[in-house]
């Protein structure tokens, strides 16, 4: 059941790089992968907001 968990993370990071702003918390592992995703793709920093 562990390999759902893994999906599901992979399923929701991959959202995340496409969405148009991407807001979270600055202090997780996945929002960091999230964020150099998103620089590494060509999104705009603007794009990326922490609270």
């Amino acid at each position: 059941m562990d390999y759902i968990s893994d999906l599901l993370t992979t399923v929701d990071m991959d959202i995340a790089t496409r969405v148009a702003v991407f807001v979270d918390n600055g202090w997780l592992s996945f929002t960091s992968n999230i964020v150099r995703r998103r620089l590494v793709d060509g999104n705009k920093s603007i794009t990326i907001r922490f609270f």
